[in-house]
């Protein structure tokens, strides 16, 4: 039976070039997946709603765009090329987007056509700001405990239990 010896622990063997204290940053399939979805949804999100902000004021509909391409770039990254610094990365940009929604909906944004007069919340971005939630919460915890995932086995875990609850 192949077993698969994931990087890190690969590199704590003897021989080898890496020290043991510092293996390899690695993500399991499923973190990444996961933190790619939240990312992409978040950034559709962003995209969707650019027309609605651009229309009330030039700024908010970059910015809007800006945040939506930005989270769809971080998708990418996070499934070619997950590392710490992409994760920290995450959190702070994450942090900022969310505190930037923040102070529209409590003091209003410095800026634009409605400078200084607060938001109420709507549906579409209390979803956005949970997805940021999640994404922070789960970037966070993935950086203290990259191995989270491994074991999971996704297609048979969900098609399977999915199968055999349907017979």
């Amino acid at each position: 039976m192949l077993q698969h010896v994931y990087p890190a622990e690969e590199d704590s063997r003897p021989g080898s070039t890496r020290s043991p204290r510092h293996p390899r940053f690695v993500l399991s399939s499923p973190a990444r997946i996961g933190l790619a979805s939240l990312s992409c949804a978040a950034g559709v999100i962003h995209l969707v709603m650019v027309p609605s902000h651009a229309r009330e004021s030039i700024l908010e509909g970059i910015g809007f765009a800006v945040a939506g391409w930005l989270q769809l770039a971080v998708a990418f990254v996070l499934i070619t090329r997950s590392s710490r610094p992409v994760l920290r990365l995450i959190i702070v940009f994450n942090l900022t987007l969310i505190g930037a929604w923040a102070m529209s909906r409590t003091w209003g944004l410095p800026f634009g056509e409605h400078a200084g007069h607060p938001e109420p919340a709507s549906f579409v971005d209390l979803t956005a700001v949970g997805l940021e939630v999640a994404l922070v919460v789960a970037s966070a915890l993935l950086l203290t405990r990259p191995h989270l995932g491994r074991g999971w086995n996704y297609p048979r875990q969900v098609f399977g239990s999915a199968a055999s609850s349907a017979s």
